[in-house]
């Protein structure tokens, strides 16, 4: 009878060991299946924030290049309008230099008037000189701004390139 009792007790014991190993192994299961769930749910949260931060660079570029297009465009429109005055100076010049150039007799009144003109003439390149190196420091105004935009450009690209990868990132922070 000790024996069946030892027997048993033995069993009983291994029967308990075992329940408390399965139910351990269970809880370590779990507990690791929701530990992969969470990195799993984790992973796809900064898959989400990298698409909306790559997002965002891509609509900020998008908005630097619009004006860049557009300052180009104006400056090209400056240098239009430059080449137009010095033609006009030009045309106006060479008629000038032809009218004197015309030899017919020219009675005092029609003589004075021409003068008059010529002077006028004259007043007018002078505007249109002033105009003009006024329309060059401004083009140097465009030009540096545009130096300064490109700079910043650069230094957006190089921004977005290590933010891009973290690892460069963090290694120039």
């Amino acid at each position: 009878m000790a024996q069946k009792t030892l027997n048993a007790i033995a069993f009983f014991t291994l029967m308990f060991v075992a329940t408390g190993w399965a139910q351990q192994r269970e809880t370590i299961d779990v507990r690791l299946t929701r530990i992969e769930e969470s990195i799993k749910v984790t992973n796809q949260r900064i898959e989400e924030l990298a698409k909306g931060i790559n997002q965002r660079i891509d609509d900020m570029n998008q908005g630097i290049n619009k004006r860049i297009d557009d300052t180009n465009q104006r400056i090209d429109a400056g240098f239009n309008l430059l080449i137009a005055i010095i033609g006009i100076l030009v045309t106006v010049m060479g008629v000038v230099v032809w009218f004197a150039r015309q030899e017919r007799p020219v009675s005092k009144k029609h003589y004075d008037k021409l003068l008059q003109k010529d002077e006028e003439l004259g007043e007018q390149f002078d505007k249109l000189a002033k105009e003009d190196e006024s329309k060059i420091r401004r083009l140097a105004q465009h030009e540096r701004r545009m130096d300064e935009l490109s700079q910043k450009l650069n230094a957006l690209e190089t921004e977005i390139t290590m933010r891009k990868n973290p690892a460069t990132y963090f290694a120039f922070v």
